[in-house]
């Protein structure tokens, strides 16, 4: 049991109120040797999660709490991927998180994995063993001068570069160009993440969240969105949220106009690019919404909450939701690799989905087809 003045587990999913809680955590983990190792190994499950690749998830499903079986989770955990090609990518965020604290893990169609950590970026070629820094933030200031006897104006264009050294909280990685959310703001790379260009935008700066769909762009702090249609060239405000949401946690984009917003608060949609805005209820809990994402597979938004089990789907646009599989545990967030299902709970770690859909007892109270 943790005896740091604030939950480890809202400290890591960034949840506490603001700044100070976390400063408190922070020192607390210092003098306590006991709350450090329970916070490492929060940070190696997160780690181990965001890993996984987004797949088609099954037409039945059915879940395993890792307190009734044997082996243990991590041996089971181990054996699950050990014989995956992601073995080489959880081992190595393991080793990243045990140095920085880890908010984002993805993986870059060219199969690089990218780390976002409280302190800018890394990156883990494929057959690597060693994380490199991704850091290098180029600023272009152009100065344009009268010339006599010119009515052209001399342009001079100074490349200045620096470090990103802030939070990156999430990444968006296409197979054109990534992008990044962080406290200092949005930065994109067309180079793979050699360099990044960015910075705050619209005065805004603390972005939680980033997704990028044909020419839309949306990115989120705690409490606004902005977006842009031309792929991030111009960025406008979307209509405010109701002043209630403080703490955004994700968000996505179902087509060109249609955006969902999950929060603390509940889940929001926009069917008009940002335009407005509504909580939505119908089939999804009112509250409490943990992550939001699209399925360009099968076309539907999901969802997930933590005060419940439920996946939730949406195949239009997020007017209405169905429930889907349960899971018999709250959920921070879900992913699908080899036709598994893997989600993260806010207290009882990782469950998995088992090989033998007839062992579970989760099957057992009805599964979803």
């Amino acid at each position: 049991m943790s005896c740091s003045p604030f939950d480890l587990r809202d400290y890591l999913l960034r949840e506490l109120a603001g700044p100070q809680q976390r400063r408190q955590v922070e020192a607390h983990v210092k003098t306590c040797a006991p709350c450090r190792e329970e916070l490492d190994r929060l940070r190696i499950t997160e780690a181990a999660l965001l890993s996984l690749a987004d797949e088609e998830i099954p037409q039945r499903i059915a879940f395993v709490s890792d307190k009734i079986f044997e082996p243990s989770p991590w041996r089971r955990w181990l054996a699950a991927f050990w014989n995956s090609g992601a073995r080489l990518g959880f081992v190595s965020a393991a080793m990243l998180s045990a140095s920085l604290v880890l908010f984002a893990l993805k993986q870059a169609p060219t199969g690089i994995l990218v780390a976002g950590t409280n302190h800018g970026m890394y990156a883990l070629e494929r057959n690597a063993s060693l994380w490199r820094p991704m850091n290098v933030v180029v600023i272009e200031t152009t100065v344009k001068t009268p010339r006599k006897g010119s009515r052209k104006a001399l342009t001079t264009t100074t490349v200045k570069k620096s470090q990103l050294e802030s939070r990156v909280n999430d990444l968006e990685l296409g197979s054109g160009r990534w992008l990044s959310a962080t406290t200092t703001g949005i930065y994109a790379s067309t180079d793979q993440g050699k360099t990044w260009k960015g910075g705050e935008l619209l005065g805004q700066t603390d972005f939680v969240s980033v997704r990028e769909e044909g020419s839309t762009v949306v990115g989120a702090t705690h409490s606004s969105v902005l977006v842009s249609t031309d792929s991030g060239s111009t960025w406008k405000l979307a209509a405010p949220l109701p002043s209630y949401v403080v703490s955004i946690r994700s968000v996505a984009i179902a087509s060109d106009s249609e955006i969902m917003v999950a929060a603390r608060e509940g889940a929001f949609r926009s069917g008009d690019g940002g335009a407005t805005w509504e909580h939505v209820a119908n089939g999804i809990p009112s509250k409490d919404i943990t992550s939001v994402s699209f399925d360009p597979t099968r076309k539907r938004l999901l969802a997930t909450s933590d005060a419940t089990g439920v996946i939730f789907e949406s195949r239009d646009g997020g007017r209405s939701w169905q429930r889907g599989p349960d899971s018999g545990f709250p959920l921070r967030r879900v992913s699908v690799i080899g036709g598994r299902f893997v989600g993260a709970t806010p207290f009882d770690g990782v469950i998995l989905q088992p090989e033998d859909e007839s062992i579970s007892a989760a099957a057992a109270a009805g599964g979803s087809e």
